[in-house]
């Protein structure tokens, strides 16, 4: 046996230099890179804007559209802020046919489920024009200006692909690009021939799909017959150790954390009211109504419902785009409670030293607008997570609530709020894996007892002493710990039925 000991490292103590050098961030460009230390002083940058994608790319990427490096695409803003941006970008055509195939829960069996979503997975993947991709900021905005320059014919849901880009922007160093219209216009019409057509596709591939014509049998390799990776196995040796100290880890986060620098969003207070409130007629509420009417959250919530954070309709949740269309959304949130059973958190905490322990999630219904705050925090603080904020978070940061208007952030106050969540952030996480392992356990143990109805008792001591060999350190009574866990699982089970 060969003995090896690992050091877990605590990026959010390191020093930038030791950051740099360290084995797992040298091919990474966080806030602390040589590179990005030499732009800051050769731009004389009071400020740093670099986000998760730039810190996760190396120092040597280049724009897959416009061919520049990274020194070429960083600019300082107006407010001397330096901008280290790359944006994800993908064919929304993608989006559009997975809206085609929304799945009405309330009306298809589990079974059919599966089967409707692994046949939209492949009609997705044979609709769109490009994969997704990461691309410079400045890509980016040029697709989504050239489209609105040229409006018109243009499908909303059209994105030009990278390459498609290049033709028609002229890239500069350090600056944004300038467009040229007619080359784009010119090109979208050499391109409508070939949408339209996949357009079609996806509507007979709809069609075909919803009435159970084109199902898709899932069937799943035995997971013993699946070769394990040197580094597959030595995560989970390392994981199962660690597990005593649930944090130790969450690497990716710290890293994330302490590569990105959010100095260039506005950090003065609250966004400002420019714009004077245009309210929807009747007319216009109900025709957007009717472009909603698919299996989602939006159908699910009723004619009567009204936010729960900002108790506001969903009449009232309509507004006006940056585009000028009217717009509105209802979205999924989900909400936490902590422990109150004693056993329970007696036991959770053998295995996790943290200070929240969480029983149980439920999913609420919340407007776009409540729902946006989660989307800043998770912008401007590097490595929050969808549990950064509670729901009484959302009521204290939204401000005074007002119908047809965006809620104004303090963006100050987001970054406080998130500050102070990290520990219930933990805790979500833990209940997470207490809740997939419970899953996990309880499952193998009913598959089992229906396989062997004779040997029950064999099966449960044969999954026992398989769980308790992974444990770190041994369990005082492990039986008892073990069974818990099994009913912890049907608990689950039950929630979600």
């Amino acid at each position: 046996m060969v003995a090896v000991r690992i050091e877990i490292p605590d990026f959010s103590k390191m020093d930038d230099d030791a950051l740099e050098w360290h084995p797992a961030t040298i091919f990474l460009d966080g806030r602390w890179s040589r590179q990005t230390r030499s732009l800051v002083r050769q731009f004389g940058a009071t400020g740093l804007q670099l986000n998760d994608n730039w810190a996760s790319t190396s120092m040597s990427w280049s724009c897959p559209a416009c061919k520049r490096t990274k020194p070429e695409i960083a600019r300082k803003t107006a407010q001397g802020i330096l901008l280290c941006q790359l944006d994800e970008h993908h064919d929304h055509l993608r989006d559009h046919v997975e809206k085609l195939l929304k799945i009405d829960r309330d009306r298809v069996s589990e079974k059919q489920r599966v089967r409707i979503t692994t046949a939209r997975l492949a009609v997705m993947d044979l609709s769109e024009r490009f994969g997704r991709t990461v691309m410079c900021c400045d890509c980016n905005q040029a697709d989504g200006a050239a489209k609105l320059q040229i409006g018109g014919s243009l499908h909303p849901d059209f994105s030009f692909s990278p390459l498609e880009i290049a033709t028609f922007i002229t890239p500069m160093p350090n600056a944004a690009h300038q467009l040229d219209i007619p080359k784009a216009r010119a090109l979208w019409d050499s391109l409508r021939a070939d949408v339209a057509q996949r357009l079609d596709f996806a509507t007979m591939m709809v069609d075909r799909i919803s009435k159970g014509l084109h199902d898709r049998e899932p069937q799943r390799m035995p997971s013993e017959s699946r070769h394990r990776r040197d580094a597959d196995i030595v995560y989970d040796l390392v994981s199962r150790a660690a597990e005593s100290r649930a944090s130790a880890l969450n690497m990716s986060r710290a890293l994330l954390d302490r590569s990105c620098a959010s100095d260039g969003k506005a950090s003065t207070g609250k966004r400002s009211a420019c714009r004077p409130i245009a309210v929807p007629s009747l007319s216009d509420f109900r025709t957007l109504n009717e472009t909603k009417r698919h299996p989602g959250p939006w159908m699910r919530a009723g004619g009567n419902w009204c936010c729960p954070i900002c108790e506001r309709t969903k009449f009232e949740i309509v507004r006006k785009s940056n585009k000028g269309t009217w717009a509105a959304g209802i979205h999924e949130f989900s909400v936490y409670t902590e422990e109150n059973d004693e056993d329970n958190r007696r036991r959770r905490s053998l295995r996790y030293d943290g200070a929240v322990i969480i029983a149980q999630a439920e999913v609420i219904l919340i407007c776009h607008d409540c729902r946006s705050i989660l989307t800043e925090a998770k912008t401007i603080a590097p490595g929050a997570g969808d549990a950064a904020l509670k729901p009484d978070d959302l009521r204290m940061l939204m401000g005074e609530p007002v119908p047809h208007r965006a809620h104004m952030l303090d963006q100050d106050a987001i970054r406080r709020t998130v500050t102070a969540n990290r520990e219930w952030e933990a805790g979500v996480e833990e209940f997470q894996r207490h809740r997939s392992e419970a899953r996990l356990y309880r499952g193998r143990h009913a598959q089992l007892c229906h396989d062997y109805p004779k040997s029950k008792e064999a099966v449960f001591h044969n999954l026992l002493e398989r769980w308790s060999s992974q444990l770190p350190e041994p369990l005082a009574d492990v039986e008892g710990h073990f069974r818990w866990l099994l009913a912890e699982g049907q608990r689950y089970k039950d929630e979600d039925s």
